[in-house]
């Protein structure tokens, strides 16, 4: 299994012109910090959900499901917002899971597609800390075969 970690943590760079980049960042560490404690069951499951603001159980998850719920908190349903984006760049993303085509019950569920929402898949491959879209520094050790 690949070692990954998401880091959702602010950079100086931040993408929200509105409200003010420090309050974004402010309710973002906030919202995650909500997270601790909450989703205690690690379950992959595939489960069909609504859209948009689909989710499986608060109990229940895996790591992207933690970031996608502080996501929320702060008015920003990246269910909605990958899967818009690889229903218009499918081809982009990576195949790793067999996929022939976008999911809104799984795309965001998956490191390697929020990766590459994030940042770029090729730009984490050769910089393992980078700065990318929402003004997010993530940190990974993705291997090359998970592109």
């Amino acid at each position: 299994m690949a070692a990954l970690l998401l880091g959702a943590f602010l950079s100086s760079r931040p993408a929200w012109p509105d409200p003010a980049p420090e309050q974004v960042r402010k309710s973002l560490a906030g919202a995650a910090a909500r997270q601790v404690g909450v989703t205690t069951l690690y379950d992959p499951s595939y489960v069909r959900l609504a859209y948009p603001n689909g989710d499986v159980p608060a109990d229940r998850g895996v790591c992207t499901d933690v970031v996608v719920r502080a996501f929320r908190a702060i008015g920003v349903d990246l269910q909605v917002e990958v899967h818009e984006d690889m229903k218009k760049s499918f081809s982009a993303y990576p195949r790793t899971w067999g996929m022939k085509r976008p999911d809104r019950n799984i795309d965001h569920r998956w490191v390697p597609n929020l990766l590459k929402y994030f940042v770029g898949i090729e730009e984490l491959q050769h910089k393992p800390h980078v700065s990318g879209r929402r003004g997010l520094s993530l940190w990974s050790q993705l291997p090359r075969e998970m592109a």
